[in-house]
């Protein structure tokens, strides 16, 4: 019996899977917020990590989780709460993802790793450059899952693993007094997860998956194979997840060890500045294909699971099912909405971003939790479990323009 289950563990389609959902994930706020909480936190870097597993690794297993329920329909999990409300929700979800927080948000960081060695390279020119690039890898919408799977993430993994060992190994260059509560530090990880949006991307992430397995179970089913969403599903998220968790601890424990080289810097620059520091000089060129891999494989799995979610869901409307949207097409809007919103600049992004997700996470993952409880125990309290948070979150985040 427990073969069954943990055979698909094995499985080169689960890890192909996992490592492709780590590479969409993991981009420029997965990279910035373990850093930034690190360098804050110092010797208690420990609490901020509790912190961040419980937002950045807790909240996107169990969207992920949630999703798979819904086989991996984005639409009839938002909807649940209701049409309207669902519908809204659904589009904060996408903004966030794609044009108006993350992907430009990744393209921002890929400018400030390849500018060291491109002094004169100003925002614009360098996000067009990314968005070419992003459009050039989504061209062929059945290769994403290999090319992210065997290509993008085993690279951004072995940078990343690079730069924490050379962190890790150097004398230290810390602050051995903390300035900072044990709750301050604890917030800064869960903070910082909130920030990395890392359980909407879930909700969509696998969404997207499901859809290319979709592509992967028709192959396999032509050729009299057997195949099992759900199973690689499972497994690829947990492999994600456990992924995630390793690479935080080894960024935040890295930034602690040599927070005193990293005051003061750049948010976006934190990473660069601690592979600068710490790895000799021939390989310091490891912070830009880190950054750089880590941001545009975010931007590229965004881009694709927006245009799958968006023409789906279209094709699905009665009012609208008449109107084909094409893949391409959709994508490419993404992308230059995001180069625009880009040059905003990290700071200007953060300041759009952050006021948006204090108002709607806690209401997201109320949704999602009652989705699972629904699947799970049929006991259905979405509706005006949802509601209560979103008007507790507005009166709670906003009580100073009521009273």
């Amino acid at each position: 019996m427990l073969t069954k289950y943990f055979k698909p563990a094995f499985a080169l389609t689960s890890w192909e899977a996992g490592l492709a959902i780590f590479s969409m994930f993991f981009g420029a706020g997965n990279v910035i917020f373990p850093l930034l909480m690190g360098r804050d936190a110092g010797y208690l870097t420990w609490v901020g990590l509790i912190g961040l597993m419980i937002t950045a690794v807790g909240a996107p297993l169990i969207g992920l989780f949630g999703t798979i329920m819904y086989h991996g329909d984005a639409g009839k999990f938002f909807f649940r709460v209701g049409r309207l409300p669902g519908l809204i929700l659904l589009g904060i979800g996408l903004a966030l993802l794609g044009p108006f927080a993350i992907m430009p948000r990744c393209f921002v960081v890929t400018h400030a790793a390849i500018q060291p060695y491109f002094p004169n390279l100003e925002l614009l020119p360098a996000t067009i450059m990314a968005g070419i690039f992003t459009m050039a890898c989504i061209y062929r919408r059945d290769k994403i899952l290999a090319v992210l799977g065997y290509v993008l993430s085993p690279a951004l993994v072995i940078s990343l693993v690079l730069i924490i060992g050379f962190a890790m190994f150097n004398p230290a260059h810390h602050d051995p007094m903390s300035h900072v509560t044990h709750f301050q530090a604890f917030m800064m990880g869960f903070e910082g997860g909130y920030d990395t949006l890392d359980l909407i991307c879930s909700i969509f992430y696998c969404a997207a998956t499901w859809a290319l397995l979709k592509l992967q179970q028709e192959k396999a089913v032509s050729q009299n194979k057997s195949y099992s969403i759900v199973s690689t599903c499972v497994w690829a998220s947990i492999i994600s997840a456990v992924l995630l968790a390793l690479i935080y601890f080894g960024l935040a424990l890295a930034s602690a060890r040599h927070n005193l080289l990293l005051m003061d810097v750049p948010r976006e620059k934190v990473l660069i500045q601690l592979t600068l520091e710490t790895l000799p000089a021939h390989f310091a060129v490891l912070a830009n294909i880190a950054v750089a891999l880590a941001c545009l494989t975010t931007a590229l799995g965004a881009a694709v699971t927006i245009a799958d979610v968006v023409c789906d869901e279209v094709e699905k409307s009665d009012a609208f099912k008449h109107i084909k949207i094409p893949y391409i097409g959709m994508s490419f809007i993404m992308v230059v909405l995001s180069v625009i919103m880009a040059n905003l600049g990290f700071e200007g992004l953060m300041a759009f971003i952050h006021p948006i997700v204090l108002a709607v996470y806690p209401a997201i993952i109320v949704l999602t939790i009652t989705n699972m409880l629904y699947k799970y125990k049929k006991i259905d309290i979405t509706k005006p479990a949802v509601f209560v948070t979103i008007f507790l979150t507005l009166v709670i985040q906003y009580q100073y323009l009521i009273f």
